[in-house]
């Protein structure tokens, strides 16, 4: 770019010269060899600006061109080395800004200290019948998550088929679970598409 724009400066110099020459040589020849409104003098004087004044219009796109190349280089440098920092970085983030104190530890209490009576009077089925059902979909329902702990297959099945026999609403399931709203109706989505896909 920097190439085009010296080269059309140029050009439009040298055209510019070429035209006040011929313009003056016209006249020198209009009015003999003494011509008041071009001389050799003249001339020369008018060559000798207009040289420095390319030069210096040579000049300046050169600094300008150089500044705009150096900004562009700090700009990629800055960038490379946020990406090198995000990278190379190990700690785990925590979102302390968007998290809540919610309840914890509901699953391990149901499924630990819940009778089968109960279990099958919450959820509609045995927990023989739960674990049949969840078997052929596991590999659908678990997931790796770097920054948290993962919620296990058979939490997001429970939270799932209680959901489906209970027909409670989100916002009930996510205050008992600790969950948000959205993630106990992403888990239901997912639950139930593995279900329709499996069986």
């Amino acid at each position: 770019m920097a190439k085009t724009v010296f080269a059309y400066c140029e050009q439009y110099s040298q055209r510019f010269t070429d035209w006040r020459f011929s313009a003056g040589k016209s006249n020198w020849c209009k009015h003999g060899k003494v011509s008041h409104a071009f001389s050799t003098k003249q001339y020369f004087i008018w060559r000798l600006i207009e040289n420095n004044r390319r030069r210096r219009m040579y000049l300046f796109n050169i600094m300008s061109f150089l500044a705009l190349r150096k900004k562009i280089l700090l700009h990629i440098l800055f960038l490379v080395a946020q990406l090198i920092q995000s990278v190379g970085s190990s700690k785990q983030r925590h979102r302390s800004c968007r998290r809540f104190n919610r309840n914890t530890g509901w699953w391990s209490t149901v499924w630990h200290t819940y009778s089968d009576s109960r279990f099958k009077k919450t959820l509609r089925v045995s927990r023989k019948t739960f674990q049949h059902i969840l078997e052929p979909i596991r590999h659908r329902l678990e997931q790796r998550n770097v920054n948290e702990e993962p919620i296990t297959p058979e939490e997001r099945f429970f939270i799932c088929l209680y959901r489906l026999s209970r027909r409670d609403y989100y916002h009930t399931i996510a205050e008992m679970t600790g969950l948000g709203v959205a993630t106990v109706c992403k888990i239901v989505s997912e639950v139930s598409r593995a279900l329709v896909k499996c069986f």
